[in-house]
This record gives structure tokens, sequence and C-alpha cells, in this order.
């Protein structure tokens, strides 16, 4: 694991795997590289896999500026530089996804293949209101106990998930900057790139779970997207690659070879 300084942050990132096309995997809103992990250790055997966290989350620099979805679309494009890579297959995850159709629609000669793993929809993403009110106040008071006992009464969550996820998953909001936290929330919610998603030519696979509130909108967005596929797990919510890491590790290869 290592840091680069690009765009006046510290970027954490982790390079591993020496062979194949190079894979950039991100993660979504309020997470963390972390999440997916077990993923991520089953591509690096075949594949360059570049893990990193958005600034204000994680590992990387809490920054007072640069939260939005083009400012995190720019640190991705910043990072491949840095690391001299030119082309590179793209997988995002929720917020990630979002990330994902910009970097389709404003870097095209940059990205071979674009993988979206439960995106945030091409129309933008509110959470429910009365779970947003309770994450901000067990966030704004570090109750971890209290935000992990929120986080598993989700529509979006599923059996499969470890206990450990959970205090993970409610550690890292606690953690989180201010701006990544509200800001990246606004930036989600007046996102629209709807009338974009017909020029993107970059071939694109959607893999969704049969559970997540998001599939009909991921749906709509597939079929918007002129090269793209879908694949829908079954037993799965928004965080597949926690709840499907092996199936989605197998679609994804496959993908890409």
């Amino acid at each position: 694991m290592a840091f680069a300084y690009i765009r006046e942050a510290n970027i954490w990132y982790q390079d591993r795997g020496d062979r194949g096309e190079a894979i950039v995997l991100h993660h979504g809103h309020t997470a963390s590289e972390e999440n997916l992990q077990t993923l991520g250790s089953k591509l690096e055997k075949q594949h360059r896999l570049i893990s990193m966290e958005s600034r204000g989350v994680g590992r990387s620099q809490h920054t007072r500026e640069g939260y939005s979805l083009y400012s995190h679309a720019h640190d991705i494009v910043s990072l491949m530089d840095y690391l001299k890579i030119n082309s590179f297959n793209y997988i995002g995850h929720s917020m990630g996804g979002g990330l994902g159709f910009l970097l389709a629609i404003n870097y095209p000669k940059r990205v071979k293949r674009l993988i979206l793993l439960a995106p945030i929809p091409s129309s933008g993403y509110r959470a429910d209101k009365a779970f947003v009110r309770k994450r901000n106040i067990f966030r704004l008071n570090k109750n971890i106990p209290a935000l992990e006992k929120l986080l598993r009464k989700r529509k979006t969550v599923s059996h499969r998930k470890k206990e450990s996820w959970f205090f993970q998953r409610a550690k890292v909001i606690c953690s989180s900057s201010y701006g990544h936290y509200f800001g990246m929330a606004s930036e989600m919610a007046q996102f629209n790139v709807s009338k974009d998603l017909k020029n993107i030519a970059i071939p694109t696979l959607f893999i969704c779970g049969k559970n997540d509130p998001l599939l009909k909108k991921n749906t709509a967005d597939k079929h918007a997207i002129p090269s793209s596929k879908m694949v829908v797990l079954e037993n799965a919510g928004h965080d597949i690659a926690v709840e499907q890491p092996d199936k989605l590790s197998k679609i994804i290869l496959n993908f890409i070879q």
C-alpha cells in the first residue's frame, strides 16, 4: 500500500498483481477499500489490481475541498497518470459506479471496459430520509453500536454479511470527513447524466443484486447504453461484493478476458 500526492491530496492506493490487464477498483459513498477486499483478492490473481480510497474517507487525506463526483473521477485519472497506466478496466460500486459513468463519458479513451456494481442511478440517488436522519445523529455522536444496529435493519442488507462487516462499515462512516459524508451525498442527489448514456461506446457490464431497491433504475440505465450487458445475482442486495464475491469475480473475469 502507498500514497500518491495528486491534486493537493494524499490518496491511498494499493497496486498488486503483476499479470493481465490493469483493473481499478473503487468503493461507494462512506465505504472504503475493505468493502471490496475479498473481491480484489480474487481478481489480483489474474490481473494487475489498483484499489484506492477517495479523498475524505479511509486512509486518504481529509481535504477541505474536492468533494464532487467530477473531482473524484479526476482523482482516478490522475492516479492512473501517476502510475503511468494509459488504459484500464474500471470497477465501481454504488457511488463508484456513478464515477464510472463519468469516466466513460469524459475519459472514453482511458477506460477499456466498464463494470458497474449496483451503481447509483444516472439520474441521481437520495437515501431514505428516516435512515439518513438517524445515521447523521449516530455519526455525530460517534455511536458505532447504534449505527451497526441501524445498518442491519436496511432493506439492502443480506444475511450473508458477517458481524465484523457492520462494525467496520459503521467505523468508516463515523470517521469520514464532513466533505465526503455530506458533500458527496448532496452530489449524488443532484447527479444526472441520463442523456449522456447513449453516447457510451465502451463495453459495459452491470452486475446487480436481485434484492437491491436500485435494480429497476439500474435496468433502465442498462437499456440506455448501447453496448451494455447485465447480470442479476440471486440472494444479493446492494453490497454484492460482500454478499457474492465468488460469483462476482467469475463474472468479472469472464467479461474482461
